[in-house]
């Protein structure tokens, strides 16, 4: 094999080897902008709450005390009263369920007049009426049940707005009765309320909130006061002025005052929560592609400037005759362009090809749509510049050439 065959041979390789970083580098930049689509709409999302400044603490009872159903709501009660008497917080509630944007458990629920086959499954979130103001959940129709109720055991409800879509469309969901097949006592340190039979009566709606992830649909949920079944955990929820966890002495105090010996569990704020469920793995996901992007782009500029800086070696004696025979400079810049044009082109046209193939398993990864046209042109505009620019430089030191050196070098 001559010598031109090998530069022939080796020319091509390396052109191949830059389209192939190219193309790689369009699929990351497609996957790092579809992630970033996907965070920025989830963290953009409508929650139907206001997490800032609220927190929650868990409390749980000791073995064999508050045993009578009565004494361990009214115990519950004081708490509540007691936290938010403290100076800086601005309301306090009461409940057993995990914050947005999960719930806790979920329950077979029947609607009273409605066949045995159209059991439907809900999800329970026990709390006391404070917990929709602390949250700032809006209620959009009825009312909530008093503290009064709250203590009598009565067997109310409140629903969110897609289960009352769903199962009442023409808004006749005042009054309905519903059974709850988990609305009892799970152990025997649970206490069910002396009332409670499985089934309650809706009073009101409020707004959705997450309770599935913030990727999933609302699930239909429904809020019964935490009074129907008194667990042997709850959660004291708060909404304070400023940073919540700079109450958490002041709350433990206040509990350790009706009894000494309560334990308390850390505090968790709802930005947390909703972090660590809704937005760290897309966060996460995120970072990754957008490093790998940048990586791709790093190795193809690096490529290419390797690629042009070669082409312009083998060809500075034909540049510096084109310059000395009278060619403009600028016919020069543009003729090592175009020399590295078709490997770029080549390089987008695999990576769009591959992006488009594989565009549905890498959805089911990085949660967001790889194939928006929009995105792939953007994309595609970011490789060509960043090439571009990283061929620029030996392109404009072949135009910059010095005919005079070139035919002295002969």
């Amino acid at each position: 094999m001559d010598s031109d065959d090998q530069r022939r041979q080796t020319k091509r390789s390396h052109d191949f080897l830059v389209a192939g970083q190219v193309a790689t580098t369009l699929v990351l930049l497609a996957a790092a902008g579809a992630t970033v689509r996907s965070l920025h709409a989830l963290m953009n999302k409508p929650l139907g709450y206001d997490p800032h400044n609220v927190a929650w603490l868990t409390v749980p009872l000791r073995d064999g005390t508050y045993t009578d159903w009565q004494k361990r709501i009214r115990y519950y009660a004081q708490i509540r009263e007691d936290v938010a008497s403290i100076p800086g917080i601005q309301s306090a509630a009461i409940a057993y369920t995990w914050l947005p944007p999960q719930s806790l458990y979920r329950s077979s629920a029947q609607i009273r007049g409605r066949s045995n086959n159209e059991n439907q499954t809900v999800t329970i979130q026990q709390v006391s009426a404070e917990y929709f103001s602390t949250l700032r959940i809006d209620l959009l129709q009825g009312r909530l049940w008093t503290e009064a109720e709250t203590l009598h055991g009565e067997p109310f409800a409140v629903i969110n707005a897609t289960m009352a879509h769903r199962y009442w469309p023409k808004n006749d969901v005042i009054g309905q009765m519903v059974h709850l097949d988990e609305l009892k006592a799970r152990t025997s340190w649970t206490l069910q309320a002396p009332r409670d039979d499985g089934w309650v009566q809706i009073v009101g709606i409020v707004s959705d909130t997450p309770n599935d992830g913030l990727r999933e649909p609302v699930l239909p949920a429904v809020y019964v006061p935490y009074s129907l079944v008194a667990n042997d955990a709850f959660d004291v929820v708060v909404r304070t002025q400023g940073d919540p966890l700079s109450f958490v002495r002041s709350i433990r105090e206040q509990i350790h005052r009706l009894d000494a010996d309560q334990m308390t569990l850390e505090m968790t704020t709802a930005g947390e929560r909703l972090y660590s469920e809704g937005l760290a793995r897309e966060r996460f996901v995120t970072v990754v592609f957008l490093a790998l992007a940048v990586l791709g782009l790093s190795l193809g500029a690096i490529g290419l400037y390797s690629v042009t800086s070669y082409i312009v070696s083998r060809r500075t004696h034909e540049f510096g005759v084109r310059i000395a025979l009278g060619a403009d400079r600028t016919d020069v810049l543009k003729a090592v362009l175009r020399s590295i044009l078709p490997t770029v082109l080549g390089g987008l046209a695999s990576g769009m090809f591959i992006t488009l193939a594989v565009g549905k398993l890498m959805e089911h990864w990085i949660n967001g749509s790889v194939r928006d046209p929009l995105m792939l042109v953007t994309i595609s505009l970011i490789a060509i510049s960043v090439t571009t620019l990283a061929s620029l430089r030996p392109a404009t030191r072949a135009a910059g050439i010095d005919p005079m050196d070139v035919l002295r070098m002969d």
